[in-house]
């Protein structure tokens, strides 16, 4: 079988990931990667050195359009002089991802599978841009297949966006045993780059009047974009962590906490996933995937408040049995093993026609 990855964004919070889906394709057959610049690092069949990366603190959607749209030409270049049995598309840029629904031949975007991240959310709401991403989503969405990473993202494509439920795949994070053994003299640590920064301040102004975090003698850490604090209690980072940092940070803490907005809604985080291979249990805002993991891992989630979040570091950061439990079901869900033979059935039911 033969197969190529492309990507529109080549966005570096996903790399990890992305790598991940190139070697479990590698499983299945013979890989074609487009990675500018050695990306990826791979070591599949053939590698193209082609396409364009983001630049670093652009985040302009002209510049995402204009990347996404160059990547994809290139890709449907090579999918046009070679005979792919099936194309996956890691990071989907759904402006410019409508021009390769029509460009490539019909039979190979039959052959098609998109990943999709952040993507979703970006056709949520009345702004015009949104409302154009949906449209021209519903134009041509039953053509080829979406991917999603957790099953109640796969149930808003068919039931919000009216996706042919055999159109709607399901790859999940893939999440091994990181665990390691390290004193963990943080009570809670929250540092992903998708922070709801009014819950950063609103807890920043409550540890302000109310010195919360310190009469409770905790000690946690947090990520912003916008605000720096620390009162040796309550400490609050502006900008972003070096990779060891983050590492540090994760292998001391004895809770996570996501505290993502309202607009998080058909999107995974690889914080969480990170947390869960190292034991550590997640309280995180009301959104989606919150609401879906505490309902399957009571013990090892939890969905938090300004008022109540005190609290909730201090009774989920209390290990139990049935903790331990739910850890390795989860990593179960999200084992390599289990990911492989879900993409294998699903590779070998769209390139072959049928399950095998």
């Amino acid at each position: 079988m033969k197969l190529l990855y492309f990507d529109m964004i080549y966005k570096k919070g996903h790399k990890i990931f992305d790598k991940c889906v190139i070697n479990n394709l590698a499983l299945l057959g013979d890989v074609d990667v487009v990675e500018p610049n050695n990306w990826y690092g791979t070591e599949t069949n053939k590698v193209f050195d082609v396409g364009v990366l983001e630049k670093d603190g652009n985040r302009s959607r002209c510049h995402f359009f204009w990347v996404g749209y160059n990547n994809l030409i290139n890709a449907i270049k090579l999918i046009k002089q070679n005979k792919y049995d099936v194309i996956v598309c890691g990071e989907c840029e759904l402006l410019s991802f409508f021009l390769y629904t029509i460009l490539v031949p019909q039979k190979c975007l039959n052959r098609t599978i998109v990943i999709h991240h952040q993507d979703i959310d970006t056709m949520i709401g009345r702004r015009i841009l949104n409302r154009i991403r949906r449209q021209l989503f519903r134009i041509r969405k039953n053509r080829y297949y979406h991917c999603s990473l957790e099953p109640f993202i796969a149930d808003s494509l068919v039931i919000d966006f009216d996706v042919d439920d055999n159109r709607v795949l399901c790859w999940r994070y893939p999440v091994s045993d990181r665990t390691m053994k390290k004193e963990r003299d943080l009570d809670c640590v929250g540092i992903s780059g998708s922070n709801d920064e009014t819950f950063i301040q609103a807890l920043i102004n409550k540890e302000i009047e109310k010195k919360v975090v310190k009469n409770e003698g905790l000690r946690v850490v947090l990520k912003s974009k916008e605000y720096e604090f620390d009162d040796g209690y309550l400490k609050v980072i502006k900008g972003w962590l070096k990779e060891d940092e983050y590492d540090d940070y994760y292998s001391r803490a004895r809770s996570v906490l996501v505290p993502f907005p309202k607009t998080f809604i058909n999107r995974i985080s690889s914080t969480v996933c990170d947390a869960i291979s190292r034991k550590i249990p997640v309280i995180g805002t009301d959104i989606p995937l919150m609401r879906y993991y505490t309902q399957k891992y009571s013990n090892c989630f939890s969905i938090v408040s300004i008022e109540s979040f005190c609290s909730s570091v201090k009774r989920i950061g209390s290990k139990n049995e049935i903790q331990d439990k739910e850890f390795e079901l989860f990593m179960k869900d999200h084992s390599t093993d289990s990911i492989v033979w879900t993409m294998k059935n699903d590779i070998y039911r769209i390139g072959f026609g049928d399950d095998r």
